[in-house]
Parts: C-alpha cells; sequence; structure tokens
C-alpha cells in the first residue's frame, strides 16, 4: 500500500500501540499517525506525538510521520453527525500537510472499519482480539 493511516488518543502509547504501527509501517510506504486529542488534555496532543516519533525512530520503522491534531468532535460511534465530524478533520489534517489520502486505515478497534469506509480505504484489522498483545 503508498500510504496508511493509523489514528488514536495514545493515552499513553503502549505496546499495542507499538505493535500496530510497526505491522501498518510494515505494509506501507509511507506511513501517517495522527494522534487526537482535545482543547482539554491530560497530554497535550503534541507530547503524545513526540513520544510515537520517538518509538518510530528507536524501532527503525522508516516513513512514518507522525503528527499531533486537535479534534474536539465528539465521540459518538452512533452519529452520522460525529463521523463525517472525525473524518473531514482528518481529511484536512492530512491535505493540509500535502499528504495524499489513505490507502489503508489500520485499526485495533471495531471502529477502524467504518473509519476506513468513511475515508474510502481499506481497512486493515490489527490484532483486535487481542491475542498478540
Amino acid at each position: 500500500m503508498r500510504h496508511g493511516l493509523v489514528i488514536g488518543k495514545f493515552l499513553p502509547p503502549h505496546r499495542g500501540h507499538a505493535l500496530l504501527i510497526e505491522r501498518a509501517a510494515a505494509q506501507c510506504d509511507r506511513l501517517t499517525v495522527l494522534v487526537m486529542g482535545t482543547q482539554w488534555p491530560v497530554f497535550p496532543a503534541e507530547a503524545r506525538a513526540q513520544w510515537l516519533r520517538e518509538l518510530a525512530a528507536e524501532r527503525g520503522l522508516g516513513e512514518v510521520e507522525v503528527i499531533g491534531l486537535l479534534d474536539d468532535a465528539p465521540v459518538d460511534y452512533s452519529s452520522e453527525i460525529a463521523w463525517t465530524a472525525h473524518s473531514e478533520i482528518i481529511r484536512r489534517a492530512l491535505s493540509s500537510r500535502g499528504l495524499p489520502p489513505a490507502d489503508a486505515v489500520f485499526s485495533s478497534e471495531p471502529y477502524g472499519e467504518r473509519l476506513a469506509a468513511e475515508l474510502s480505504a481499506d481497512a486493515v484489522v490489527v490484532d483486535l482480539d487481542r491475542a498478540a498483545v
């Protein structure tokens, strides 16, 4: 795949997140990791993004771009309005940085398939049942 996408709060980053990012990086020419944060964070999104940049560098994951991103849209998996809002925030985050749309969305969460569909990308599920980590 040319461009993969991983999103999350990464609050805090843990071994499961590392596995997800490693698997995604191995399958893509380019990987973007969006660290989603609100204006009222426990740990600012940019701090969490820096932790993931360090993880990617330590593990030699290649072309991984980690972006801290403000997303105050409500989290409501049953709301079409919320899905539209989050999808638009993600699209704008990519395009404002000159990044192409994602070909694949990598996730270890049930929302991954719906998010991929919203972004017209393939869904790649990694360790949904938490067997590896």
